[in-house]
C-alpha cells in the first residue's frame, strides 16, 4: 500500500476518532436508523467501517490477485483480473465482484476464495470482507497532512470529512444479499429526465434505494459536521454542504422507510485449510 494513502486513512480515522458532537440530535438519529446502529458514536461508526472494509487496495493499474479454491481436487488455483476504475472515480468497493465470480464457478466445484493482501493469499469469506480500492481522484493537489499550517486546518478538515463519506459510502457496498437482490447495493444509471445533474445522466452513478450508498456517504458529512464547528469558515462550510447536496440529488426515491432494501449480508463462508493444497499459477 502507498505509504501516502496509509497516512490519509489514519488522518482521516483519527478526524473520526476525535469527533464527540451530541449537538446534532435528529441528524444523529437519522443516522442510527439508516446505519442499523443503537448508539451512534465514534467508536460504533468507526466498528461499523472496519466490519465492512478489510482491504484497501490502491488504484495503480495493477491487476488484482486472487484465487480460487476447489476442495475436491484440492488445488488452488491462482488468477487476476483488472480492476481498474473509471477516469474520475475517488474509489470502489471490488469485493462483490470478486463475490460474483466466486457464485458463478460454484457450479464448477469452487468453494472458497482468497485475496492476495501484501504477498500474502487471504481468506475472502463474504462480500462483508470488504475490498477497497483507491482511485487518484480520492486525492487532489489540494490535499494536505501539514497540520503545522493551522490556517488550512479548516480545509483541511472538510477534506477529511469528504474522504470518510466515501469510505461509508464504498463500505454499503459491502452489504446485501442476493436472496432480496440487494448485494452489494448496486447503482443504477441516472435518469436523462432533468432530476440528476447533466454530467451524471446515463452513467451508474445513481441509487433507487434510499439506504444505498449515496444516502450513507451523504448523510455522515452532515452527522460529522460538529469537527468543521469553530474550525471551518462560511466558506468552507458551503462548500461541504454542497458536496453533500451533489451526493443526495443521486437518490432517484424518496428517503422513507418503503424504498429501504434488504441490507443483510450474504453469510460467511467456512475458512478452507490450504496448506496441503497444489498451487495452480496462472497461466
Amino acid at each position: 500500500m502507498d505509504a501516502e494513502i496509509i497516512n490519509f486513512l489514519r488522518y482521516d480515522f483519527g478526524t473520526l476518532a476525535a469527533w464527540n458532537d451530541t449537538t446534532r440530535p435528529s441528524q444523529l438519529q437519522k443516522i442510527a436508523k439508516l446505519y442499523e446502529l443503537n448508539e451512534v458514536n465514534a467508536a460504533t461508526l468507526g466498528l461499523w467501517l472496519r466490519d465492512r472494509i478489510t482491504y484497501v487496495f490502491p488504484d495503480d493499474g495493477n491487476p488484482l490477485d486472487f484465487a480460487f479454491i476447489v476442495p475436491n481436487e484440492k488445488r488452488v488455483y491462482q488468477l487476476s483480473i483488472d480492476t481498474s476504475s473509471a477516469e474520475g472515480v475517488a474509489a470502489s468497493n471490488i469485493g462483490s465482484g470478486l463475490y460474483s465470480l466466486y457464485l458463478d464457478q460454484k457450479t464448477r466445484g469452487v468453494d472458497g476464495l482468497l485475496v492476495k493482501f501484501n504477498e500474502t493469499y487471504l481468506p475472502f469469506l463474504s462480500p462483508r470482507t470488504g475490498v477497497m480500492q483507491i482511485g487518484p481522484n480520492f486525492f487532489d493537489n489540494t490535499d494536505s497532512l501539514d497540520t503545522l499550517d493551522d490556517k488550512a486546518r479548516g480545509f483541511r478538515t472538510i477534506k477529511s470529512l469528504y474522504r470518510l463519506s466515501v469510505l461509508f459510502h464504498e463500505a454499503r457496498h459491502s452489504d446485501g444479499n442476493k436472496a432480496s437482490r440487494s448485494l452489494s447495493f448496486s447503482h443504477i444509471l441516472c435518469p436523462s429526465d432533468g432530476t440528476v445533474g447533466p454530467e451524471y445522466e446515463g452513467l451508474p452513478a445513481c441509487d433507487d434505494e434510499a439506504n444505498g450508498a449515496y444516502n450513507v456517504g451523504g448523510q455522515i458529512i452532515s452527522g460529522l459536521q460538529g469537527v468543521c464547528d469553530g474550525v471551518c469558515s462560511t466558506r468552507e462550510i458551503t462548500i461541504l454542504e454542497s458536496i453533500q447536496l451533489d451526493v443526495l440529488s443521486r437518490i432517484t426515491v424518496d428517503d422513507v422507510d418503503a424504498n429501504c432494501s434488504d441490507s443483510n449480508p450474504e453469510p460467511v463462508g467456512a475458512a478452507i485449510d490450504t496448506a496441503t493444497y497444489e498451487i495452480i499459477p496462472e497461466p
